[in-house]
């Protein structure tokens, strides 16, 4: 019972590693101004408590963006957090590569720091819908955002730059953020496992031969 009892309490000591997904979409439906650097600003209120004490970081933000006709190639893009700060994520995709941008028209696609292909490089065809995983202009990380300050207006602008595209509709817009843990130290994490295991083998050894530990002496006659 009193080993049990220890173990158990030795097992609480060490960090815990977990994560949670916080997830909420908005629906626009709005016009993005063609030729107009106006632009359109939506604007989500973010109401996702963060219930699990564990989840004392945010580990990444990744954006979700559905909208369709327009010209991909004009379209710039930021995104401001509830902190106040903000980040660009698209500034005329495609341009700086071919000298006329995305010919695509429409999209689906998630902006997230971790993806291969940064959403500036894409000069996908006309015609064609663009889909898959992108990284942003610049890293969505840069917003600085803690668990404490993640609910909130999230405002998302859109501007479509270039006339004669037609005019692009943003449906709808969704946040992804994965909360973890924070990361102990790892001298301290180390030394509560040796200790730890220390103890489970002295347990086991006075289990197995309890003569093999020395003991107290006695009292002297």
């Amino acid at each position: 019972m009193k080993l049990s009892l220890i173990l158990v309490l030795s097992l609480i000591t060490l960090p815990t590693w977990g994560g949670i997904e916080l997830r909420q979409s908005f629906t626009t439906d709005q016009s993005i101004p063609e030729g107009n650097p106006a632009g359109l600003t939506a604007t989500g209120f973010f109401t996702q408590p963060v219930s699990d004490l564990r989840a004392h970081q945010v580990a990444s933000i990744s954006l979700g963006i559905q909208l369709t006709g327009g010209y991909n190639g004009s379209l710039y893009a930021f995104l401001v957090a509830p902190n106040g700060l903000m980040v660009t994520l698209m500034d005329q995709p495609g341009l700086a590569v071919d000298g006329f941008g995305a010919a695509s028209s429409g999209m689906n696609i998630t902006l997230a720091d971790n993806a291969t292909v940064n959403i500036q490089s894409v000069i996908d065809g006309y015609g064609t819908a663009l889909a898959g995983n992108y990284q942003p202009k610049n890293p969505i990380g840069t917003l600085g955002c803690t668990p404490d300050n993640l609910n909130g207006n999230w405002q998302l602008f859109l501007a479509s730059t270039m006339s004669g595209g037609g005019t692009a509709t943003l449906n709808s817009w969704t946040l992804d953020i994965h909360l973890v843990s924070a990361v102990p130290e790892p001298g301290s994490f180390y030394a509560a496992l040796a200790l730890l295991i220390l103890f489970l083998a002295t347990q086991l050894m006075r289990l197995v031969d309890p003569a093999r530990l020395p003991r107290r002496p006695g009292p002297q006659a």
